[in-house]
This record gives structure tokens, C-alpha cells and sequence, in this order.
């Protein structure tokens, strides 16, 4: 059976990180966040949202669309589902890709059935739907709630390593390693092992910060560096140019129950 509802009716938010900003598609609430030691300021547009392609229940966090699919409700388990599109640039270098990078994930859920009870789901990076078990299969569904999400910080982190075997160095996002210095007549080599501890919601992408260092491709989730010449610096400086997706607490309403069959 197929729940019709609305969808995106609603938000209130806890946290965000800086610069982002939350629109509900149509006319909607819009939420800018500053620093995270300033408030959140809320201000609510009687105007529409200025992007002519977001329908109702469509959510534009930042660069990124959720995209509502529906909600099914059959043998006592509800079904979620939504999409993510991107709207920027992508970062990557897959000429395949249709679209931009994602700079949201939805992670946490609330679904409140018609009795009033709340159950709880979290959802990983590469969901498309979220999954509740329903205490029996008379149970409808009233609502659905996102209350916890990801949003991506650049890290920025800098490292500096001397151009020396074994040389190494921390990162928020892992460790880098000097694994080989290999000196030519006309170039110096210099391949960096990068172990990363970001797991399913971090980063690691490494770039030296002298463009006379160039890359010239990975080497061991890590990268290669070529510097054309005799005189190869004694020490690299790199920086990690990935983002983290760090967690942000909220409220925000993606199915209510309208009684519409």
C-alpha cells in the first residue's frame, strides 16, 4: 500500500554549519547559519524560493536537492524514499557524472505512527531510503521527520614532510607517509602513502600547496609528486583539500499524513 501525503511541510532547526544556508522548496523558510559560536539567524521570505526548478517537498540544503520519492507502508514496515542531486561543479574527475557533489546526507529519522508512538532509523552515505519497522501491520504512518543530517566542511589541514624516506606527518583526516624519494637527472620523485581515518564520513585528498610540485597520481590512497629540475626542495607542504561531513542536529518535516487516499 502507498502512503499519499505532503511532503517537506516543515523546519526547525538546532545547528548548521557555517555558511550554509536550508531552503523548503516553493515558498518556504530559509536558514542562514554563521560561525558556530553566533546564533542561527531565522528569516522567514513571503517570496518564493529563488530556484525556479524546486517543486513542493523538494529541499535545497546548500548545492544539494532532496528529492522525496514516497513513502510506502506494507506488511508492518514503512519505506522512505529520496534522492540527492548536486547541484555544483563536481570536485571529482568522473566526466560521467551527471551531476554535482553532494554536500548534505540525511542520517537520522523519526517516523510517528497514528497512535502517537515514535521509532527511530539512521541512514548511511549511500542510502536512498529509510526503513522503519512498524510495531504490527494495522500501523499508519502521521509523519516523517529528518533530525539529523551531514553537511561538508572543507578541513584545510596542512602538513609539512621533509622529501626524505619515511618522513611522516598528521592530519584530522589520517596519516602521510614518505614512502620513496627517487632523484633523476632532471626530476626528483616523491611517492606519499596517505592512511585515512575518515571512515564512511570523511576525507583525505591530498595537494601540495607549491605548484612546482606536480601530481602526477595516487599512489597507495595517498599521491605522486614530480619536481622537474635538480634543486627538489628538502620539504613539501600539503594540504588536504577533501571535506568531512560533520553531523548537525535539526527538525525537519518530509512526510505528514493528509488524509488523502
Amino acid at each position: 500500500m502507498t502512503t499519499v501525503a505532503r511532503f517537506g511541510v516543515g523546519l526547525v532547526l538546532g545547528g548548521l554549519v557555517a555558511g550554509s544556508v536550508i531552503l523548503v522548496g516553493g515558498t518556504g523558510t530559509e536558514v542562514s547559519a554563521t560561525s558556530p559560536s553566533t546564533a542561527a539567524t531565522t528569516t522567514t521570505s513571503e517570496q518564493p524560493a529563488p530556484f525556479p526548478f524546486v517543486e513542493e517537498g523538494e529541499v535545497v540544503f546548500g548545492t544539494t536537492v532532496l528529492l522525496p520519492r514516497g513513502l510506502d507502508v506494507e506488511d508492518g514496515v514503512a519505506r522512505f524514499a529520496y534522492d540527492l542531486v548536486g547541484l555544483s561543479p563536481s570536485l571529482s574527475d568522473d566526466e560521467d557524472s551527471e551531476y554535482g557533489d553532494v554536500v548534505f546526507m540525511p542520517e537520522l529519522w523519526e517516523l510517528t505512527t497514528g497512535a502517537g508512538l515514535v521509532i527511530e532509523a539512521t541512514t548511511g552515505s549511500e542510502a536512498q531510503s529509510v526503513r522503519f519497522e512498524l510495531p504490527s501491520a494495522a500501523d499508519t504512518v502521521s509523519m516523517v521527520e529528518l533530525v539529523g543530517w551531514r553537511l561538508a566542511s572543507t578541513f584545510g589541514d596542512r602538513v609539512e614532510l621533509a622529501t626524505v624516506e619515511g618522513a611522516t606527518g598528521s592530519l584530522r583526516s589520517g596519516r602521510a607517509t614518505v614512502e620513496t624519494v627517487l632523484e633523476q637527472r632532471s626530476s626528483t620523485i616523491v611517492q606519499i602513502d596517505f592512511d585515512s581515518v575518515g571512515g564512511e564520513w570523511g576525507g583525505g585528498l591530498l595537494r601540495p600547496l607549491d605548484r612546482d610540485w606536480r601530481a602526477s597520481g595516487m599512489q597507495n590512497d595517498g599521491l605522486q609528486l614530480i619536481w622537474e629540475g635538480a634543486d627538489a626542495p628538502r620539504r613539501v607542504v600539503l594540504e588536504d583539500a577533501s571535506f568531512e561531513m560533520r553531523p548537525v542536529p535539526g527538525r525537519l518535516v518530509v512526510f505528514e499524513e493528509d488524509g488523502t487516499q
